[in-house]
């Protein structure tokens, strides 16, 4: 019999599609036959975008990071080890950078613990919903390894530097009210309430202006590494590009009448 596949693509009604991490009796832990799943999804969503992408899992954990059995199987001696990471990292990253470059909004449920690289996942998400379980380590210092998934980029931008040290350097283990605090979750919810919630989120994104939030999406990415005038140009330039769209002339034209602007799906 063959295994389930570790990561599940859906596409929803009203133009959202759903990312499973599909592995629970693994913790959706991320190997070879995951991050290849991983990146094929995000590469369907990369080549026919939706207007807005749910990433959930299945199980108790969102992820529990790399599969430490899969990378122990390779410990007889430090080739064997950096072989087996070079064949699967540049993949995963490369999904990631895809992910953060769609241009649709994108939110992420996480269920439980969201650990190790795994958590370069949601970050790279617009809105993160968590649970009161929801915890986040990234655990690489417990490991002797320096880290990936993007977290040395994300993580100071989204929590600043001291408190990304204590994560990575530390091995903080950060819970969900203090995530909410630090700005790592968007909103907590009741358990039972995530995938409702998550979904009504993605449903909110996908009925809005599709080519507007994608132009917000590049302008947030790029605001990390740019000088405030270069920012201004290309909000400018984007802002045009806006404005060119059918969906700009039909929410300006709402709001003037006092209705509900109606976009394109």
């Amino acid at each position: 019999m063959s295994e389930s596949p570790p990561v599940l693509l859906a596409r929803l009604d009203d133009g959202v599609a759903r990312l499973t991490l599909a592995g629970p009796e693994r913790r959706n832990a991320i190997n070879p036959a995951a991050v290849e799943a991983f990146a094929a999804a995000i590469e369907s969503c990369r080549l026919d975008p939706p207007r807005a992408l749910l990433i959930d899992a299945e199980g108790a954990a969102f992820t529990v990071g790399g599969d430490l059995d899969h990378f122990a199987a390779h410990c007889g001696d430090g080739a064997a080890l950096v072989a087996a990471l070079e064949r699967m990292v540049p993949t995963y990253h490369r999904s990631l950078l895809a992910l953060a470059e769609l241009p649709c909004p994108s939110v992420c449920a996480i269920n439980g613990a969201a650990a190790g690289g795994g958590i370069g996942i949601a970050v790279a998400c617009d809105l993160r919903i968590g649970v009161p379980e929801t915890v986040f380590a990234t655990g690489f210092c417990g490991l002797g390894l320096s880290g990936d998934g993007g977290l040395s980029w994300w993580l100071p931008r989204l929590i600043g530097h001291s408190r990304a040290a204590e994560m990575l350097l530390g091995g903080r283990v950060v819970g969900a009210d203090e995530a909410l605090a630090w700005g790592l979750l968007g909103r907590i919810v009741a358990t039972e309430r995530l995938g409702d919630e998550a979904i009504a989120s993605a449903r909110r994104f996908a009925a809005g202006p599709g080519h507007a939030l994608g132009e917000m999406r590049r302008l947030l990415l790029a605001s990390s590494t740019a000088t405030l005038a270069e920012q201004l140009v290309a909000e400018s330039e984007a802002l045009s590009r806006s404005a060119a769209d059918p969906d700009a002339r039909a929410g300006v034209l709402a709001f003037a009448r006092g209705q509900r602007p109606k976009f394109r799906r």
